[in-house]
């Protein structure tokens, strides 16, 4: 019974090792909301306690910030947004690099500033936002899967390089963030700085490197009171309009041109439920300014995958992912040839883009860590037009029928680092087509400090294809 209260203690004292001390950070509520022009002259920031006391992230990890490199924070709310004023030190500011570069790519030649913000502090739903000396801002949640660029929302900033070093000021609305509606006041938050010439980062709060899971050792923001979750709702329609005359070859025609034109008008919706879901729908969607797929030539027996370029299916995917299931690049995109149809023996084929009619999900996260995410999309009937060299004229060949594609996946946290949970996808094809149903359990196990992890999944499918069912 000793040595078994010994392991325990051993245990215990080891996981409160590995998160190590949390700093605390008493907000200010501000009466006026600063400018943000990256001058910290408003009467706001004389008024806000100071965060500072950096510690080194890489390449070492807890040692003091270099000598003349001090950052300090001030932090301050109203009814509207959460604001950062941040004075980075530097002695020699004619050497704070700053190459300028595309949203989001906060990694280049260039200091930067992280800001790391998780209002349920569950050391999972971080909200991340970057600047970068040269004022290129970049943004991510925080997901299982790591950090989801294809999340972008609206804030401000402002970069100043003085004197002193370089000066940031933010804004960042609530309507960017989702936080509960009566919270306790206290949330997560993390910020780095990165010093590139010396290739050195420090955190406020202090991070093991050893420990896999750096939202786990946010310090606390506390203070955060009063504040009622705003209405989240956009609505992006969509016009497009394209036309086109190309020589004709066929020289029996007495058309000197082949023309063709098309016209679309479609909605993206998004609309935040409550604190916790979000619904997002778009109807009639125009993907014609997605970048193209790299040619791939395809010599084995499977099919190649390639990255989704797809808003749509880009943001707010982690739940669906779960269990390795989904493939979004299957809703869509080049024709299947459900129908097996000979192509080759028609002449003059022609085959357009599989449209998608419309497509809706849901997904969040509640107050007990449960995510449910929900994915119905609809394509259109796919035709090749070809010619028909007995009447000498065209005919329509279905290619692919009227398809329903549909994911479902619910995901159960527990000890903020381990899930379990379920997954099925659904697709179910008008006619006699081929129908398909796989589902999924999956568990994540892994020890408070990060340091095991076991992981397993099992997986069933179902297909009927002309009315015979294969498991």
């Amino acid at each position: 019974m000793k040595i078994k209260l010994l392991q325990i203690f051993l245990l215990m004292y080891s996981i409160s090792w590995a998160q190590g001390p949390k700093k605390e950070y008493k907000i200010h509520r501000a009466e006026h909301p600063p400018k943000i022009d990256g001058i910290l002259d408003d009467d706001l920031w004389n008024k806000t306690p100071i965060a500072n006391e950096f510690l080194m992230l890489e390449p070492g990890n807890g040692s003091a910030e270099r000598k003349g490199f001090e950052t300090e924070v001030k932090v301050a709310y109203d009814d509207h947004s959460i604001y950062f004023g941040i004075l980075m030190n530097d002695p020699d500011p004619d050497s704070i690099l700053t190459q300028f570069t595309q949203r989001d790519n906060y990694g280049g030649n260039n200091d930067w500033f992280g800001v790391f913000i998780n209002p349920f502090n569950d050391g999972l739903n971080d909200f991340n936002f970057w600047v970068t000396a040269a004022g290129v801002q970049a943004d991510s949640r925080t997901t299982g899967n790591g950090d989801d660029f294809g999340w972008n929302t609206v804030w401000k900033s402002h970069v100043q390089i003085t004197e002193k070093g370089w000066v940031l000021e933010l804004a960042i609305p609530y309507q960017s963030l989702r936080f509960p509606k009566n919270g306790n006041g206290v949330w997560g938050l993390n910020m780095i700085r990165n010093i590139r010439r010396y290739r050195e980062q420090y955190s406020w709060n202090f991070i093991d490197k050893q420990i896999a899971s750096y939202e786990l050792q946010a310090g606390n923001l506390v203070g955060v009171n009063e504040i009622t979750p705003p209405l989240r709702l956009s609505i992006i329609p969509n016009v497009t309009a394209s036309y086109s005359a190309l020589p004709n070859v066929d020289e029996s025609s007495d058309n000197v041109y082949v023309t063709n034109q098309a016209f679309n008008a479609g909605a993206d919706i998004k609309y935040g439920i409550n604190e916790s879901f979000t619904l997002d729908m778009t109807l009639l969607p125009d993907f014609t300014q997605v970048a193209y797929d790299r040619q791939v030539l395809n010599l084995g027996p499977f099919e190649n995958r390639f990255d989704e370029q797809r808003q749509f299916f880009k943001e707010g995917i982690e739940l669906f992912n779960k269990g390795n299931l989904f493939y979004s690049r299957r809703i869509g995109g080049a024709p299947k040839n459900i129908t097996n149809t000979n192509l080759d023996e028609l002449d003059d084929v022609s085959q357009n883009t599989t449209r998608m009619l419309n497509a809706t999900k849901v997904s969040g996260r509640t107050k007990s860590n449960l995510g449910i995410g929900v994915l119905n999309a609809i394509t259109a009937a796919n035709y090749a037009t070809a010619r028909d060299t007995i009447g000498d004229g065209e005919i329509q060949v279905l290619t692919e029928p009227m398809t329903n594609y549909n994911v479902i996946s619910f995901d159960q946290r527990f000890n903020q680092n381990s899930s379990i949970g379920f997954v099925n996808t659904n697709v179910m094809r008008d006619g006699a087509f081929r129908d398909a149903n796989v589902s999924a359990l999956f568990l994540e196990l892994a020890n408070k400090a990060n340091s095991y992890k076991y992981s397993g999944v099992f997986k069933y499918s179902n297909i009927l294809e002309s009315g015979v069912r294969t498991s």
